[in-house]
């Protein structure tokens, strides 16, 4: 593993955040190595505790793993009309910044149409685009959800644009 990056993606949304572990040999080759999805209600505050506390538990059991490098790749949440919504994005995009600073993981954000375009070629592809791609390039993946499926998206857009490392 100490010749292995590990990519972390993660797709923030106000009720349902995906995740996907990635991780990339210093040639080029790539192996899911876990993902899904976390649900989560109440209060914002009780929503930002269960990220805190989920995330803390993802980085600190791959902190010790001995990987050449951490990357944390971030979707940029869409910012619409919903103001509440996107003051909550932001927030669970803040707890997931401090927690790679804690981690001392490097910290990316991409905008979704960079991720659309270095999987697909194209900015404007759709999400079935996207995840045939995926299933692809990752044979024997099952995606639980959209946010799961995003976020390897987004893990697999950093790992691809990450310059080879041997």
């Amino acid at each position: 593993m100490a010749s292995e990056y590990l990519f972390i993606g993660i797709d923030p949304g106000s009720r349902e955040t995906g995740y996907f572990v990635l991780s990339r040999c210093c040639y080029g080759c790539f192996k899911a190595v876990n993902g899904g999805t976390i649900a989560f209600d109440g209060s914002l505050r009780d929503r930002l505790f269960e990220v805190y506390v989920f995330f803390m538990q993802l980085f600190g059991s791959v902190y010790d793993l001995g990987y050449a490098k951490v990357i944390v790749c971030i979707e940029n949440p869409y910012v619409g009309k919903n103001i509440k919504s996107s003051f909550v994005l932001v927030s669970i995009r803040s707890v997931i910044m401090i927690l790679s600073k804690k981690f001392s993981f490097e910290y990316e954000e991409l905008a979704p149409s960079k991720i659309r375009k270095v999987l697909c070629g194209r900015g404007d592809a759709d999400k079935d685009m996207v995840c045939a791609f995926l299933n692809a390039t990752l044979r024997g993946v099952c995606f639980t959800s959209l946010h799961e499926s995003d976020a390897a998206a987004t893990a697999f857009a950093s790992a691809t644009s990450f310059p080879n490392f041997c």
